[in-house]
């Protein structure tokens, strides 16, 4: 059977060269096959190597393809098992609430006998198990979640080095996962995953419990180099240090919302280079090889100050700190900041309160990301080495920012969500006291129902607007009267050269503004009015598309006919500051 184009072009893509391709030779290929799919034909062990390449979805799909191929999926060491994909009891949209029930328990049963048979089959071919993934959806009884006991044991003394369990329970509304929980929520972890020597990777998400039962337990995590704990119980801070204790190799920690710890004390990793907390009160990190540190306090019904403790990370390059109200941006703590950091590169801090006028100045800064930091007035920044500024705000309240000193690429990025009013005056203003003028600016605007501007058009057009390199519009809404809100009145505040629409903004958005684009010659729609639309200061453009190509500017039937419509899941893949799948090209007249 002959393997698709697509997917022999995506394997090759994929495939890097391997010591095994030295053993391949023409003669092992018959003749009378040459114009019949090879790559069936290579050895399994390259085939799992190009499988390995390929997302999940495309891995299973792709054992329909030939006998070999599903020989090669069937022995496959990269399990990975989602109930999301064994949903085949059909049922009534007005059946009954047990009816319903019963086929969910039905779909379960029908899931983890897949999982035992897959187990088992590995374990009777004496075949070894490279990675595991197991995804519960939200609902699963306890008596279904007593098989993953036995399904440890098999995958854990089968040589795993990956092993990921998402028990998809939802997040218990707690307000403070360090006080307020019942134990009885969460299921106790296996103890054969802590005996698990060969374990590189271990990924534990949603209601698992590793609490002081386990301190007598031996952890045998010599070769795990990633820990990732989310919205698990550890029961106190002992736990934790005996599991980060006897991982000599960890290169990675995350600690997401760990139920019964409040504090946490990481020391004595040499090879530890990346930390990620969120949600724990008190933290010391003491690890001269770590490169990364985010901490975050934010998401807890009360406030909770947050503390940290990393002064001798002396090798830190990325930092990143969210909602700590333990700490006032000041001159100084920045200057503070850097001396302790010499060689830090990419610093975000969000959702801090900024003294009024802020100087930043450091020699080694790249990247500086400041969101929803308020009562600041004016920021100076002093960095030859920026590259990028961003600088994110919701409430229409601008500082003045002056960069006194940065790198020939720099460009400041804004990043605006009108998630009530946005004050176009205010966001002219800002974009025009921006010094040096010369400076590139990337405005994001995200709008959605709720939205609405706040401009008094006369005032606005007594000054020409500032230009700005490039304007993203994103509209999280189909309302029309909403998006023509946006689309007449924005540009009264800026003159971008180039305007974004990317394939998550709506089509009613779209289609305004293609709408407005045509008719840009015809200037009835403002005769009787002294202010004239801002369409028609447009002198020429150009219109871009990656999903079709444009022959002419005012091709934009056929654009918005081949507009495609994005899941949410596709959606979130997409940067904000992408150059956008539909860009248009703007002249201003003078």
């Amino acid at each position: 059977m002959k393997l698709y184009p697509i997917v022999t072009l995506v394997c090759i893509s994929n495939l890097r060269p391997h010591p095994f391709l030295q053993q391949i030779t023409a003669s092992s290929i018959h003749r009378e096959h040459s114009n019949m799919d090879r790559i069936s034909y290579l050895p399994q062990s390259i085939l799992h190597d190009i499988m390995s390449r390929l997302p999940e979805k495309d891995a299973d799909r792709i054992s329909v393809l030939s006998k070999s191929w599903y020989d090669t999926w069937s022995t496959f060491p990269f399990l990975v098992f989602d109930e999301s994909r064994y949903e085949t009891t059909k049922i009534p949209e007005d059946a009954s609430v047990e009816l319903k029930a019963h086929a969910l328990l039905l779909d379960k049963y029908k899931f983890c006998l897949a999982v035992l048979c897959s187990l088992l089959n590995f374990e009777s071919e004496g075949l070894g198990i490279r990675k595991f993934k197991l995804v519960f959806k939200r609902y699963t009884p306890r008596k279904v979640l007593s098989h993953i006991n036995r399904w440890m044991e098999l995958v854990c003394y089968s040589g795993v080095e990956v092993l990921q369990l998402d028990k998809g329970v939802e997040e218990p509304q707690h307000d403070n996962p360090s006080s307020s929980y019942s134990i009885e929520e969460f299921s106790c972890l296996p103890p054969c995953v802590l005996e698990a020597k060969s374990l590189i990777k271990l990924e534990l998400s949603w209601n698992f419990r590793v609490d002081q039962a386990f301190l007598n337990h031996p952890i045998k995590f010599c070769s795990l180099q990633l820990l990732s704990l989310k919205h698990v119980y550890l029961g106190d801070g002992q736990v934790i240090q005996n599991l980060i204790s006897s991982c000599p190799l960890i290169e990675n920690i995350e600690l997401v919302f760990c139920y019964g710890l409040k504090s946490v004390s990481i020391h004595s990793l040499p090879k530890l280079m990346r930390v990620f907390i969120v949600g724990i009160e008190e933290v010391d990190v003491d690890a001269p090889s770590l490169e990364f540190l985010f901490y975050d306090v934010s998401g807890f019904k009360t406030i909770i100050p947050g503390k940290i403790d990393m002064d001798k990370c002396k090798n830190l390059r990325e930092l990143c700190l969210v909602q700590m109200t333990s700490i006032i941006i000041t001159d100084q703590w920045f200057l503070e900041l850097f001396r302790t950091f010499p060689l830090l590169e990419m610093l975000t801090l969000e959702a801090f309160y900024m003294f009024d006028m802020i100087y930043i100045s450091s020699v080694q800064l790249k990247v500086l990301d400041l969101c929803n930091c308020y009562d600041s007035d004016d920021i100076e920044i002093d960095a030859p080495n920026l590259k990028k500024f961003k600088y994110h705000d919701d409430n229409s309240v601008f500082p003045i920012i002056s960069i006194l000193n940065s790198s020939s690429q720099f460009v400041l990025e804004v990043e605006i969500y009108a998630d009530f009013l946005l004050d176009l005056v205010k966001l002219r203003d800002f974009l025009e006291n921006v010094e040096p003028k010369q400076i590139p600016i990337s405005l994001f605007i995200g709008f959605d129902d709720e939205s609405t501007v706040e401009f008094d058009p006369f005032e606005l057009q007594l000054v020409s607007p500032p230009s700005i390199k490039h304007l993203h519009l994103c509209a999280a809404s189909d309302k029309e009267e909403c998006c023509l809100l946006f689309v007449t009145s924005v540009f009264w505040s800026c003159r971008p050269s180039i305007v974004s629409l990317n394939v998550d903004s709506s089509k009613t958005l779209v289609k305004i503004f293609c709408e407005k684009l045509i008719g840009r010659k015809d200037d009835s729609c403002c005769s009787s009015s002294e202010i004239k639309c801002w369409w028609h200061f447009l002198k020429d453009l150009k219109v871009s598309s990656s999903f079709r190509k444009c022959n002419a500017a005012d091709d934009f039937k056929s654009l918005l006919e081949a507009f495609p419509t994005l899941s949410l899941e596709e959606e979130d893949k997409i940067s904000r500051f992408s150059e956008g799948d539909i860009q248009f090209t703007f002249e201003w007249q003078l």
